[in-house]
């Protein structure tokens, strides 16, 4: 039976997460705060994380050397929404197996858990990495807030500024060389939302 440790500070949704993951045949521990997060990483020696970035306030990446000291193996996955581009990097340096951003499915985040090409998931795909999970949450909410690069860097608390560079670094914002102006299509990322989606839902079990 796999170990798993849910670190995750909403207690409503670490419970209903931890039941269903039982369920499934995972023997589950939780941790709502980062000190019971440190003591459960050395004692139940945990051999897959889900693991939240922000923790009431404590940063999650803190925790990715200690899991990893005392069981080498372990699969490391971060649950975010959108925040620190860089927080996310960096736990992939440190050791992360893959950065998903919230809302997931149970199905997706099994899916990140068990890796391609596990035994256990043998239609298992790649999870988003943190390039393209930053490119199809920048899109999502581009979509939401009406394509308006003002309102939608107000929503993700971004300098204007610093939101257009990644529209148009990411392609979401593309140059319409015609006219010489910025075409607000959704380029790059709206591709990749809907190619992760498209793939994920092929490989899930028939019911």
């Amino acid at each position: 039976m796999r170990r798993l440790l849910i670190v995750e500070d909403d207690s409503i949704y670490a419970a209903l997460l931890a039941r269903t993951m039982r369920a499934r045949g995972y023997r589950v521990e939780v941790a709502e705060e980062l000190a019971d997060a440190f003591t459960k990483a050395r004692t139940f020696l945990p051999e897959q994380v889900i693991l939240d970035l922000n923790l009431k306030g404590e940063n999650g990446i803190e925790l990715i050397p200690e899991i990893l000291e005392n069981n080498r193996g372990a699969r490391i996955i971060m649950l975010t929404s959108y925040g620190n581009l860089r927080a996310a990097a960096r736990a992939v340096r440190l050791g992360a197996a893959d950065v998903l951003a919230k809302p997931l499915t149970v199905e997706e985040i099994e899916y990140a858990l068990n890796g391609p090409g596990s035994a256990d998931t043998p239609n298992a795909v790649l999870g988003m990495g943190p390039d393209v999970a930053r490119d199809t949450h920048i899109a999502e909410f581009y979509e939401k807030n009406d394509r308006n690069v003002s309102k939608t860097a107000r929503v993700l608390d971004m300098h204007r500024r610093t939101l257009q560079r990644l529209l148009k670094k990411s392609k979401i914002i593309e140059p319409d060389k015609s006219k010489g102006v910025p075409n607000t299509g959704f380029g790059r990322a709206r591709r990749l939302a809907r190619f992760w989606s498209s793939v994920i839902q092929s490989n899930r079990p028939s019911d």
